[in-house]
């Protein structure tokens, strides 16, 4: 129920580092007791000073505290994306808190990187509670795998066979995050940057 789900999130904010977000993922309000999302107002139990998102199962829906909305730049007048919606009180204006598909998006896309040190943390602690369930872990569940495909392009698309002292020489300002990849940080967007100069440089090598 949504005070189960309040009070297992509130017991995150103090390992919280600063400028981080309090994240859960895997709920299903249809089983929840209230069978409903919680509100803004219920997470803002959690925290008033940390921002706390909580993703479905589905990646499609969710909410926020009024951190959340905050930082994000989200308020009643900010207009709801082509493709999603925040849900509104009855003035039509006010945050209640759930959003859905792209208006999720825009206030995911904000939050700060994810790195592998939160990661083997919060594998970590749960192995120390001995609860290594899909809704213990869930929290850095789409990070993970994001970075496992990041892991597997750089395997199986552009290691073998690819120069990469080359790429460096060629795109100087992106060397940092081709280190970042080869050492294993999986875990930050800005990798990303790299795939499509890769891409273009291993289809050249090919055409070559």
């Amino acid at each position: 129920d949504i005070p189960e789900l309040v009070g297992r999130m509130m017991a995150q904010a103090d390992k919280v580092p600063a400028g981080g977000w309090i994240v859960g993922f895997g709920y299903q309000a249809k089983l929840m007791t209230e069978k409903r999302t919680p509100s803004r107002a219920e997470l803002d139990q959690i925290s008033t000073d940390i921002p706390v998102m909580i993703v479905d199962s589905s990646g499609h829906a969710g909410a926020g505290n009024s951190k959340l909305f905050e930082v994000a730049g989200i308020d009643a007048d900010s207009p709801d994306p082509a493709g999603g919606l925040f849900a509104r009180g009855p003035d039509g204006k006010t945050l209640l808190g759930p959003m859905e598909e792209t208006a999720l998006n825009a206030v995911r896309s904000q939050r700060p990187p994810f790195t592998g040190k939160l990661a083997a943390d919060a594998i970590t602690a749960a192995l120390d509670a001995g609860d290594t369930s899909a809704a213990r872990l869930g929290t850095w569940g789409p990070d993970y795998i994001r970075g496992m495909e990041r892991m597997r392009r750089l395997v199986c698309e552009f290691y073998e066979g690819f120069n990469f002292g080359r790429f460096v020489k060629r795109h100087p300002h992106l060397k940092g995050h081709v280190t970042d990849l080869l050492i294993g940080d999986l875990f930050n967007d800005r990798v990303d940057e790299i795939v499509a100069p890769l891409a273009a440089m291993r289809a050249e090598a090919a055409a070559g």
